[in-house]
């Protein structure tokens, strides 16, 4: 479920969206007229007990009183880049978030793990890491950009995806790697052209570039 929440704010903040381009962005707080100032807030499913609360069908930030439980559409803050909820003791957002997340503005949930410091109770949020490519969308990137029609796409996908189990099997340094895809490059031209020559050729070219 979504836990991190950015809201229009018409009060100070480090973080809003240029007008010109429509992305989110980090400044000194001055605003301006091509700026919307935003405000973020990362919210928990924990118990409410006189905290602030975001309602998550309204935008409305407020201060809760008295024990309520877990709540389904009212949720807790526990970091925010508002300076008026810092100043009551809600957790501040650090820098590397936020730099993080005006590159990655779609992200709507973030993990956030905690852990007690003297009386309260501290949160860190743990960046989503990169997504990996496989194997297959490195293929079809390659091939579809270097190759285009001009050969079986599918039979150099799979020749690809074959040179790269093969050579992270025997660790090759940056610079072998470039010389084997070169390499492949050229079989693979010289296969469009003669398919008869390419079977020899094939052995050969797997004997050079195996590791000793």
């Amino acid at each position: 479920m979504k836990n991190v929440h950015v809201i229009p704010t018409d009060k100070p903040s480090r973080l809003f969206i240029d007008i010109d381009d429509n992305k989110l962005k980090i400044t000194v707080p001055i605003g301006g007229e091509h700026m919307m100032n935003q405000h973020i807030y990362i919210t928990s499913d924990e118990e409410i007990k006189d905290c602030w609360v975001l309602n998550t069908h309204t935008n409305e930030v407020y201060f809760l009183e008295g024990y309520y439980g877990i709540q389904p559409i009212t949720k807790k803050i526990i970091l925010t880049d508002d300076k008026d909820l810092i100043a009551d003791g809600v957790q501040a957002i650090d820098d590397t978030f936020l730099e993080w997340f005006v590159k990655n503005p779609s992200c709507e949930k973030v993990e956030v793990d905690s852990f007690v410091k003297y009386n309260p109770i501290v949160y860190q949020i743990i960046l989503p890491k990169p997504k990996q490519e496989t194997l297959e969308e490195a293929a079809d990137m390659l091939f579809d950009n270097v190759f285009g029609q001009t050969m079986n796409i599918q039979w150099a996908k799979e020749k690809a995806i074959e040179l790269a189990k093969w050579q992270q099997e025997r660790m090759y340094s940056e610079e072998e790697v470039r010389q084997i895809i070169n390499s492949f490059e050229k079989l693979c031209y010289n296969y469009q052209s003669n398919k008869d020559w390419f079977p020899s050729k094939k052995s050969e070219w797997f004997k050079q570039f195996k590791k000793k």
